[in-house]
């Protein structure tokens, strides 16, 4: 009898869970159907394709004329318009192998790509017009939203002068590993090359935050971020800098 009702009550219980659970809107719901775009369209910028966690993935960052195309070809614009502005950033789904890329981007870029697959590791910013298909809204945080779309085609375009779009904790951009500076002396040096002979560039005091974009041997390539904001490129000592834990 107490096991009759006890499985009862469970049935109960799961029922009632599951109403509520499917009384829940899904609040990106609405803006992920009023952003997707199934036809091909093209966008222009700076194309990054780059290794995170041993996969490559690829990024467009693209210019304002690309970015009002997208709000205007949505089936909705005024279900998105308070998101328009993040559509500068989209995330791009490659449909075939990394061999089929590796082909495409040494057709239309040249022997600078070769570097990327040969190490395995780093990034390659491209000035491209990207012919992309299922355009949407896939999810939201840090205040922002987040699009993503199919890759067509790519093809090389010279005359974009956008520049790369790098995350800062969570922010959207590309994900690439960050450094803090934690250097002895309280700065570290931001050389011209990879040797301690090179040009000093800039001093980069303690806690400045800098963005890995390669390595070579005990040297690290990076980027300052500072307040959000792009900086000088050039190279630190792997001592003189920490790993940020992604937190």
């Amino acid at each position: 009898m107490r096991a009759h009702v006890f499985a009862t009550l469970l049935a109960v219980s799961s029922l009632s869970c599951t109403a509520v659970a499917e009384e829940v809107p899904d609040p990106l719901s609405d803006l992920k159907q009023g952003s997707f775009t199934a036809q091909t369209q093209s966008i222009s910028g700076i194309l990054s394709v780059y290794w995170h966690e041993q996969k490559v993935k690829l990024a467009m960052n693209s210019d304002a004329a690309s970015q009002r195309q997208l709000y205007r070809n949505s089936p909705n614009p005024k279900a998105i318009e308070h998101a328009s502005s993040d559509m500068k950033f989209v995330d791009l789904n490659w449909q075939g192998s990394n061999a089929q890329l590796k082909q495409t981007l040494s057709q239309e870029f040249g022997e600078v790509t070769a570097p990327f697959w040969q190490k395995r590791h780093g990034i390659l910013n491209l000035p491209a017009t990207v012919a992309i298909k299922n355009f949407q809204l896939y999810d939201a945080a840090c205040d922002q939203y987040y699009f993503q779309a199919d890759v067509v085609s790519i093809k090389r375009d010279s005359h974009s002068k956008v520049a790369p779009i790098y995350s800062e904790l969570c922010a959207n951009g590309i994900q690439m590993e960050q450094y803090l500076v934690s250097a002895p002396d309280g700065y570290a040096n931001l050389r011209k090359a990879p040797n301690v002979n090179a040009a000093i560039q800039q001093r980069l005091n303690n806690k400045t935050l800098v963005l890995e974009l390669d390595k070579q041997g005990k040297w690290i390539q990076v980027q300052v971020l500072e307040h959000g904001r792009i900086g000088a490129i050039g190279f630190v000592h792997q001592s003189q800098v920490i790993l940020m834990d992604g937190e």
